[in-house]
């Protein structure tokens, strides 16, 4: 896995790009971990992680473990979160129920990259 992480000042977002083959969920956690990290330095709470460029490997029980303890990782639930996928499949709606029924303020999963920044940015 390869990644990049910004924080854009104008939005105030942080965009964590995301390439190569993406294991979840052990590749999720330690993504969870670095913008965790990046937040506190940071003090940004929207993350937008584009998925686009990656290939996930993994089945349903990697999407829960994913989703079920951010804040195990130094991710808090409270941050409005974005992912972007080519598309989404059943384990991505599965994650983002599991995070939501888990008590994520705002997690959710996208298939176009505009649409999530709209969103990521509304209140």
């Amino acid at each position: 896995m390869k990644y990049t992480i910004e924080f854009d000042v104008n939005s105030a977002v942080c965009m964590v790009k995301v390439s190569g083959i993406h294991k979840r969920p052990e590749d999720s956690h330690e993504l969870l971990r670095i913008a965790g990290a990046f937040a506190a330095e940071h003090s940004c709470s929207r993350f937008m992680f584009d998925m686009r460029g990656a290939t996930i490997v993994g089945d349903t029980m990697g999407a829960f473990e994913t989703a079920v303890e951010p804040e195990k990782y130094g991710f808090s639930r409270l941050f409005r979160i974005a992912s972007v996928y080519p598309t989404i499949t059943e384990n991505h709606k599965f994650m983002e129920n599991v995070g939501v029924n888990r008590g994520a303020l705002a997690f959710r999963v996208f298939d176009d990259i505009d649409t999530a920044r709209e969103w990521i940015v509304s209140e």
